[in-house]
């Protein structure tokens, strides 16, 4: 076996590449660990080896350490990448970014719509028929009711009284930001030298 390279003991790499088995590196990492890339408006959520085996590979090569999923599974050119995609192809594909944001984006909108159509219906109804109404809306849009709190604090806001749900609205926000402290302190602990 060769011996290490710095190349080979700084950079993230298969198992393949870090065994000197070149010709069975698939290019592919894992999933996740990236960041959403703004000038191409795209999530590269793939994980590339690093290894200068891959440098002639037209995904990106050593020149990117994450691209789409999608982009590796179409174009990687690698020896190891084919028995990778088949076993893609046998299991399914995960899902990318892009599926995922689109599913939001359409449950978002049907919601939206449930609501609107419980809304116009729920003048001299009571809470429960409005909640009755709003669950069905959902349904027949293929999606199931939120948790019991929040349906209960829908139906209000149906009805008249957006206060709960204001509510509602207003715990989740300071979740975020106490969230966001806690990550602010871990970061700042991390960066710390130590003593």
């Amino acid at each position: 076996m060769p011996a290490s390279s710095p190349e080979h003991d700084q950079v993230p790499r298969t198992m393949a590449c870090a065994q000197y088995e070149h010709g069975e590196c698939p290019h592919f990492l894992g999933l996740g660990g990236g960041w959403l890339n703004l000038l191409r408006l795209e999530f590269d959520d793939a994980g590339l080896c690093q290894c200068s085996c891959h440098s002639a590979c037209p995904v990106g090569g050593t020149k990117r350490w994450f691209v789409p999923f999608k982009v590796w599974l179409s174009s990687c050119a690698c020896p190891g990448a084919e028995r990778v995609r088949q076993r893609f192809a046998e299991v399914g594909e995960p899902p990318s970014f892009d599926t995922a944001r689109e599913r939001v984006e359409r449950d978002s909108t049907a919601r939206r719509a449930a609501f609107e159509v419980a809304r116009r219906a729920a003048a001299g109804k009571s809470r429960d028929e409005i909640r009755e109404l709003y669950v069905a809306e959902l349904r027949c849009r293929g999606l199931e009711p939120p948790t019991e709190h929040i349906l209960a604090a829908t139906v209000d806001h149906i009805a008249g009284n957006p206060v709960p749900t204001a509510r509602l609205v207003a715990h989740g926000m300071a979740g975020l930001g106490k969230g966001a402290l806690a990550l602010a302190r871990l970061l700042r602990d991390i960066s710390r030298p130590p003593r």
